[in-house]
């Protein structure tokens, strides 16, 4: 009876034995979803995870003004950049993301800009005809949204009627710049602006 007894007691120790381990790692568990998901609540209680963060508050994916952000800037400014130096452009629009050769000679300056009311990536082109001038000869906007026709007239209203125009492209001249309005392909609109090469 005794022997029973003990062996009763032995059993029903090792099963409250295997209880309390089986209790303690279901609660260590528990604190563990617990405190991953209050880490989760804290990464995501603005939406975002910190990186995200960063690019949320710079309003852009890309190197733009000085601090980021798109640019805002007029058809009329970036024509007169043209034939300027490349400081004034960094005075109008930031430094924008610089491409150097190997040489360490500037290239380009490549921006995201709002431009006539629309997004648009703008590009720079530096030492084009006069290498080592650091003179804007060149820039481009590729437009984000918006139709040819309804740029066509915007256009208009600051140079006047195209000069030329034909395959979906129209031809402005402001003084020695010509502006070029196009859309060839259909897949959306952009503005060229340039000097000829012999008076840049």
């Amino acid at each position: 009876m005794n022997r029973k007894l003990l062996l009763l007691s032995a059993i029903c120790a090792f099963a409250l034995t295997a209880c309390g381990v089986r209790g303690a790692a279901s609660n260590s568990e528990a604190g563990k979803e617990t405190a991953s998901s209050s880490s989760s609540a804290e990464t995501d209680s603005e939406g975002t995870s910190a990186p995200d963060k960063e690019s949320a508050a710079s309003g852009t994916g890309t190197s733009s003004g000085t601090d980021g952000a798109a640019v805002e800037v007029s058809l009329a400014s970036l024509v007169e950049l043209l034939g300027k130096n490349d400081s004034e452009a960094v005075a109008l629009l930031g430094e924008g993301t610089p491409e150097y050769n190997g040489d360490d000679v500037l290239l380009s300056r490549t921006y995201t800009a709002e431009l006539l009311g629309a997004q648009a990536d703008l590009s720079l082109s530096v030492n084009l005809y006069q290498y080592g001038e650091n003179l804007v000869e060149q820039c481009r906007a590729d437009l984000s949204s918006g139709d040819l026709e309804t740029y066509r007239a915007q256009l208009a209203e600051l140079f006047g009627e195209p000069t030329e125009s034909y395959d979906s492209s129209y031809f402005f001249q402001s003084g020695t710049v010509t502006i070029v309005l196009a859309d060839p392909y259909g897949d959306g609109p952009y503005i060229e602006i340039s000097i000829p090469s012999d008076q840049a």
